[in-house]
């Protein structure tokens, strides 16, 4: 028994047992995330606010900026910066900011929907516009040995306020208008923004374009011609541009009695007129268009007059008119006609213009258009919303200043052996980093391809920044 017992105790005590670490021999796992939590490392978006934000003072846009009539530049700079560098809704805004390098180029700014409202209101007004504007020419004409040719161009439509959305404008009247009328002048070499007019409006308005002619003449600047817009074009507002001293370039709609004219006195642009090209003398769009001219008198009035041959309207038009007739009992010279004339549009001008040449100088309606959102055929697009006429014409200047930026960073880096172009520069410049450690910024290291293009544009990030203060978040 006794040996039983003892052999049991034996075994008892020989039996494996767990073995607990020394406090020694045991990492101590509190301490060490403790002081990971003290200097918590984050990164954020740095390349491209801070090129956006370089560039501003490099092309001469700080002075027109300081004009606006704001109460503090960090909430107009980096409203700025998420217009041009981000296309998404302006609710978002705040969240942008947040990961953004603008959070230390700006740390006072607020762009929840409120202040962002609020801000649009204020740098839309005339006065601030006018100011703007003012400091801009200024800018442009103060360097200049010569005049600078400008082309002019006139445009209306209704404003979308995001994919898919409308702005219906209330205007400082109380008066609701479905449409607005931009006029957007540009160089004509380079293409360069100058001018803006926003007015909420759906009706030919001379005023308004010989008042853009005034002031671009006065700082320098020789406007070529205007591109007027043809949905407000009529027969009266014809003859008021030939008797007044406006030169002008027009799309002619198939109402005016000119229309007829010119397509009678030109024939067949196939057999008649030249082959349409692009600045660099290839064909327009790779497709083969003719554009014949003529001059004809509308009401004793001379006016050069461009049919032009559109190879995809044309076989677009050709299938309706045969599918219109399809089954049908119909006339076949009427038939013959209509077939003859599909794909014709019709250009007036009071200015004498190589034919050829024609029809890529007048896609900068459409450039208008893209740039600043203007819908033309608003039919099966909704919702629609409500916008105050200073926060429409308030934001559309935020698109312009995007676009000067836009302008002068293609036409730089074109020296540069890269295909990018500024929404691919942004893109390249947005995956270069910054860590947030401590109280200080620091830039991670740029891309090669990034640092030939930070040489080219003559910005150079500095090694570190330091972190403002946090702020208590209202």
């Amino acid at each position: 028994m006794l040996n039983a017992a003892s052999t049991s105790s034996g075994r008892a005590a020989s039996s494996p047992t767990t073995l607990s670490p020394t406090p020694t021999e045991s990492p101590d796992v509190r301490r060490k995330n403790a002081k990971e939590n003290t200097s918590e490392t984050q990164f954020i978006d740095y390349g491209n606010a801070f090129l956006i934000d370089a560039l501003l003072d490099r092309f001469d846009l700080l002075r027109p900026l300081n004009a606006l009539n704001t109460d503090d530049r960090d909430y107009l700079s980096a409203l700025l910066l998420f217009s041009i560098l981000e296309d998404k809704s302006r609710s978002v805004a705040d969240v942008w900011w947040q990961g953004s390098f603008a959070r230390i180029l700006y740390p006072k700014a607020k762009l929840d929907p409120e202040h962002i409202a609020y801000l649009l209101e204020r740098i839309g007004s005339v006065f601030s516009v006018r100011s703007f504007f003012m400091y801009w020419l200024d800018s442009l004409s103060g360097s200049q040995k010569r005049r600078i040719p400008v082309v002019i161009v006139e445009r209306t439509g209704l404003l979308k306020n995001g994919p898919g959305e409308l702005s219906l404008i209330r205007t400082d009247r109380d008066e609701i208008c479905n449409q607005v009328r931009i006029v957007y002048a540009v160089r004509e070499d380079s293409r360069l923004p100058v001018l803006l007019r926003v007015e909420p409006d759906n009706s030919y308005a001379k005023s308004l374009v010989t008042e853009a002619i005034s002031e671009l003449e006065s700082c320098g600047m020789k406007p070529e011609y205007v591109h007027l817009d043809d949905r407000s074009l009529t027969d009266s507002v014809l003859s008021e541009l030939l008797l007044g001293e406006v030169p002008f370039v027009t799309l002619c709609p198939k109402e005016l009695n000119a229309w007829e004219t010119a397509v009678t006195a030109v024939g067949d642009p196939s057999d008649t007129g030249s082959v349409a090209v692009n600045e660099d003398g290839g064909l327009f769009r790779h497709r083969i268009d003719f554009v014949a001219k003529a001059d004809i008198n509308h009401k004793g009035l001379s006016l050069h007059a461009y049919v032009r041959r559109d190879s995809v309207r044309q076989d677009h038009e050709r299938l309706q008119i045969l599918d219109t007739h399809k089954g049908k009992r119909s006339d076949a010279k009427k038939v013959t006609e209509e077939l003859r004339r599909a794909g014709l549009e019709v250009w007036l001008s009071s200015v004498d213009l190589d034919p050829k040449d024609l029809i890529h100088r007048c896609t900068a309606t459409e450039e208008v258009d893209q740039l600043f959102g203007l819908c033309r055929d608003w039919e099966s697009l909704a919702p629609v919303e409500y916008e105050s006429e200073n926060a429409a014409r308030g934001r559309l200047l935020l698109r312009f200043i995007g676009e000067v930026i836009r302008n002068r960073v293609e036409a730089e880096v074109k020296t540069i052996e890269t295909d990018l172009t500024f929404r691919g520069i942004l893109f390249k410049a947005r995956n270069q980093k910054a860590e947030l450690c401590g109280s200080v910024c620091t830039p991670c290291e740029p891309s090669k391809e990034l640092k030939a293009i930070y040489r080219r544009l003559k910005v150079k990030p500095k090694s570190e920044y330091p972190l403002p203060p946090k702020r208590t978040r209202s």
